[in-house]
């Protein structure tokens, strides 16, 4: 009796049906392995909900519960139709958002805490992370031109602007990028003309590249063995085969499944930059092919987990999953045994200084102190994914 008193409610809401059923999935799956790997009873226990992804079912849920007195908090939804149906609120149960922070909503939903930094949040981190960390620059930004990610871009250069650093060339593309040499020569001109007295020949960049071809059985090398006499001194046609390093960061986040196309063509382009991308560039059997890995070695991702998305076919599997296992861990870090109601759950998460867990890490920011402010910084060495620290936009809290 008394340990059942000990023990907190906690109910989840998920798609585990519907079209998001995948995304609700994995983080059940986080879930399980959460209570599975504790070696005592654990002191929160998880009511589960399925919502079939739909925003009129979580209300019909919320209902329910926000009448059950036994229930301390929500965990979930994690679709933006269902997050959105919970912004207009206002009854004093605390609800924990897994993973996706709308722009403008922390604000105005008070009782809703964003535990995973949003698409808005990385992409501003991304350009504090360049301009303040690093102190460089000279930025050049590629990114599709449409979708979710061309809002995030938008995002990272709204902060460049923010902090007084116009990137010297933005390209856009819309299409798969099966060819985007276009793009890639736009920024080498620029990269050049950023060198004092440097004028390359108009046929420099003539060169064509395959790139369907260079996704299969091609070195990036062989693009380099143009024909010349070994004795020739290297003049301005030949300036393809100049590295440039006047573009200081090379901003790059792309969209799934085009990893392919962006890393063959990257590196023919010989412009030594620091290069940022996305969690989409994670997909570690691609990356890691000789064609790419070798040539984008010392990139920064910056994400809302620590580790890498593997699984090929599935990829935000694995980074649901581990949201799950750590967001069950920061549930149980706040002392819940002397939690015995919504009240002082609220109080506890509004108070909270932050939450460092196995791969993520919680520091609330923002008016209400409701939205997660901290990212992961990971950089790709040598095909493996180093975990450098957290950064908050002010420090880069680095590991041992």
């Amino acid at each position: 009796e008394s340990n059942l008193n000990k023990v907190i409610t906690i109910a989840v809401l998920l798609p585990l049906s519907g079209l998001e059923r995948e995304k609700g999935l994995a983080y059940l799956f986080g879930l399980s392995e959460f209570m599975e790997s504790q070696s005592e009873p654990s002191s929160v226990r998880f009511l589960i909900y399925d919502t079939a992804g739909s925003a009129v079912n979580v209300l019909r849920i919320m209902n329910q519960l926000l009448s059950n007195p036994k229930i301390i908090a929500v965990l979930g939804p994690i679709t933006k139709d269902e997050i959105l149906s919970l912004s207009g609120m206002s009854a004093q149960l605390p609800i924990l958002v897994p993973k996706s922070a709308i722009s403008g909503l922390p604000e105005i939903a008070e009782n809703l805490f964003f535990l995973a930094p949003s698409a808005n949040t990385i992409a501003k981190r991304t350009a504090q992370m360049i301009i303040k960390e690093l102190q460089l620059e000279n930025i050049a930004v590629l990114s599709p031109g449409v979708g979710d990610v061309k809002l995030m871009t938008d995002r990272f250069l709204d902060e460049c602007h923010q902090l007084g650093v116009n990137p010297v060339t933005v390209e856009w593309y819309i299409e798969k990028p099966e060819d985007i040499s276009r793009q890639f020569k736009n920024i080498r001109s620029v990269a050049w003309s950023l060198i004092p007295d440097a004028e390359p020949d108009d046929n420099t960049l003539n060169l064509e590249i395959d790139s369907l071809d260079a996704l299969f059985d091609v070195d990036v090398a062989d693009f380099f063995e143009l024909p010349f006499e070994e004795k020739e001194i290297m003049d301005k046609k030949d300036s393809a085969k100049i590295t440039l390093e006047s573009i200081q960061a090379l901003y790059i986040p792309i969209r799934p499944e085009e990893l392919t196309y962006i890393g063959t063509q990257l590196p023919f382009y010989n412009l030594n930059s620091v290069l940022f991308g996305n969690e989409n560039w994670l997909d570690m059997p691609v990356l890691n092919q000789e064609i790419i890995g070798p040539h984008v070695s010392g990139m920064y991702i910056v994400s809302d987990v620590n580790s890498a998305i593997s699984n090929e076919n599935i990829d935000f599997f694995s980074n649901y999953s581990t949201l799950a296992f750590d967001h069950a861990l920061f549930i149980q870090s706040m002392n819940p045994r002397g939690i015995i109601n919504r009240r002082t759950f609220l109080q506890k998460l509004r108070t909270n200084t932050g939450f460092y867990g196995e791969h993520t890490c919680i520091i609330f920011t923002g008016k209400n102190k409701n939205e997660n402010g901290s990212v992961q910084v990971l950089q790709y060495l040598n095909k493996q994914l180093k975990d450098i620290g957290i950064y908050d936009g002010e420090s880069l809290m680095q590991n041992n």
